[in-house]
């Protein structure tokens, strides 16, 4: 009697299976929730005091369309979120250049910085190096 379930076998319906949730979820998915809000970055110079940590707060917040702000006193940056549906990371920069001027500076991304990519998926990500790993492991 020939068995039914060889590893093969097992291993084609499991991907079968697979392949049918994933396409049933593409597309019977909703739009991505926030898929417009994005993050930015000012910077100043660091060691801000607790007056100019809640002057910047109160600024970045009162743009519109801003929804998040933490601002990093001893670094000397704050991180926004903003829908940019509504909102350009240069307008929020400049009102804040406005009311701190020749303080704040427009985070730049280095070249160096670009060429790694995403710290979540970039090369030196903790996703690429597991994939590293399970890939030298199975011999991919």
């Amino acid at each position: 009697m020939k068995r039914l379930l060889k590893p093969r076998n097992l291993l084609l319906a499991l991907g079968l299976l697979a392949a049918a949730v994933i396409g049933h979820a593409i597309s019977s998915s909703e739009p991505v929730p926030h898929a417009d809000i994005q993050m930015s970055r000012i910077d100043f110079s660091p060691g801000l005091d607790d007056s100019q940590v809640a002057e910047i707060k109160k600024v970045i917040m009162g743009q519109e369309a801003t929804t998040h702000c933490f601002v990093n006193a001893e670094a000397g940056t704050a991180t926004y979120a903003f829908d940019r549906s509504r909102q350009s990371s240069q307008g929020v920069f400049d009102a804040v250049a406005q009311r701190f001027p020749g303080q704040a500076k427009p985070f730049v991304v280095t070249e160096e910085m670009a060429s790694s990519g995403c710290p979540v998926t970039g090369k030196n990500s903790v996703f690429r190096r597991a994939g590293a790993a399970l890939s030298g492991l199975f011999g991919w």
